[in-house]
C-alpha cells in the first residue's frame, strides 16, 4: 500500500491491455510532425501575397501550441498513480476506476486518462484522482500555472 500524504509512486507499467487504455491526445510525434509537414508546405509554396504572413503566422501557433498541449497531456499522463491501493489521512483507498478528465493548461485544454482510488468500506465516499493531488490541480481542472494565469 502506498502512503500518498508521504510519496506518491512514479507510473507503473500495466499488466493488462485494459488498463493501458489509448492515448487522449494526439501524440507529441504526431502533432511535431503536423508542425514540421506545415512549415516545409509552406516554404515551397510561398507567395509573399497580402495577408499570407498573418494567416501563416496563426497556423503556426495554432500547432506549435497543439506541441505544447501534447507534451502536457503525455507528461501529466506519465505521473499517473497506478498502485492498486494509496493511504490518505490514514485511510485506505483502493484504485476503482480509470477515466478521462478534462484539465485547463497553460496552453490549453488536454484530456488525460487517469485513475480513480476509493475507501470502498464507505460507501459515502467520494473518488479521488492521486494525480490531482500529485500535480496540484486547483479545482480538478486547473494546473497549477494555468490557475496562476488566471488569476
Amino acid at each position: 500500500m502506498t502512503n500518498i500524504a508521504a510519496r506518491l509512486p512514479r507510473r507503473e507499467s500495466t499488466t493488462s491491455g485494459s488498463e493501458t487504455g489509448s492515448p487522449t491526445e494526439p501524440s507529441v510525434e504526431s502533432a511535431e510532425q503536423a508542425l514540421h509537414s506545415f512549415v516545409e508546405q509552406h516554404r515551397a509554396n510561398r507567395t509573399g501575397l497580402p495577408g499570407e504572413f498573418e494567416r501563416f503566422e496563426r497556423r503556426v501557433m495554432e500547432l506549435g501550441t497543439a506541441v505544447v498541449r501534447a507534451n502536457l497531456a503525455e507528461e501529466m499522463s506519465a505521473q499517473d498513480v497506478t498502485a492498486e491501493a494509496i493511504e490518505i489521512e490514514g485511510k485506505t483507498l483502493r484504485r476503482v476506476l480509470r477515466s478521462k478528465q478534462q484539465y485547463q493548461t497553460s496552453a490549453g485544454v488536454v484530456g488525460v486518462e487517469r485513475w480513480l482510488f476509493k475507501d470502498r468500506t464507505d460507501p459515502e465516499a467520494r473518488s479521488v484522482a492521486p494525480l490531482d493531488l500529485k500535480l496540484g490541480v486547483v479545482d480538478g481542472f486547473w494546473t497549477a500555472a494555468a490557475a496562476k494565469q488566471g488569476a
